[in-house]
Formats: structure tokens, sequence, C-alpha cells
């Protein structure tokens, strides 16, 4: 269940069938909304040229779904396991927590500093500039 640590963590990601689920599309950075308890997942982008809280996501490897590359992009940069189970944009899934400690092996960036915030906590945020089009709209829409 959601909390529980995996027997067998994995050190790379295989999905969750999302595709099944919320469908293909063409490949390109995508993210999710992880929401828990009416709170959503943000993780501290520390580097670049506009750091800030964002969502998890990022570039997408080889031949994946964007529903593939937002939950694999979750697990490297948190740890936590999700699946995508409702497509907000072309790019951005609403994602529930499936388990924790799963991802155990940094990849890219490594594990980022994250956070659950709840909707009015989130005005007092310092947003990452320039990704995933209007993710403050789709974040009080998905905390709704």
């Amino acid at each position: 269940g959601v909390g529980t640590k995996s027997s067998q963590p994995v050190t790379t990601y295989h999905g969750s069938g999302c595709v099944q689920r919320v469908g293909s599309g063409s490949s390109h950075p995508a993210a999710c909304i992880v929401v828990k308890d009416n709170r959503a997942l943000l993780v501290n982008v520390y580097y670049g040229k506009h750091p800030g809280w964002d969502l998890p996501g990022g570039w997408h490897h080889g031949g994946e779904a964007p529903c593939e590359t937002a939950e694999r992009e979750v697990c490297e940069e948190t740890g936590m396991s999700v699946k995508a189970v409702a497509k907000l944009t072309s790019n951005v899934f609403r994602c529930e927590v499936t388990g924790t400690h799963v991802c155990t092996k940094p990849v890219d960036e490594g594990f980022l500093q994250y956070k659950f915030f709840a909707e009015g906590e989130l005005a007092g945020l310092q947003f990452r500039g320039g990704s995933w089009g209007d993710k403050v709209g789709l974040l009080h829409r998905s905390l709704h």
C-alpha cells in the first residue's frame, strides 16, 4: 500500500501501464501533479536560470509516452512511485502515489528536496519559471 517500503527496491522505474489509462501522445517533456491528502507534491529545482518550486517532471527517454516520462521523473526526483490517472494537458498528468522509497539510485540531477503543499501555501512560493504552462492554475484546480 501507500507508504510501505518495497522489499525489492528498483534502480530504474518501469511504469504502471499508464498508456492504457490516459493514452500515448508524442514524446516530449512531461510532469505529474501528485495530490495526497489534498496537498500537492512539488520539487525544489535549485539549478538553472529560474530556480524554484516546480512539478516533478522532465525529459523523455527513447520512445516513452508522456505519461511514462512523468511517472519515471517523479520516481527519479523523489523516490516515490506514482501512476498517471488523468491527462490534464498534453504533458501534465494527475498522478497518485503507489509507493515510497521505490527508486533508490539517484539519476541525472539526483533526488530533489520535495514537499506536499496545501492550496493556501501556494501563493507564498517562488515557482520555477518557464515550465509546464499555467502550473499554478493546474495546481489550484487539482486541489479542489
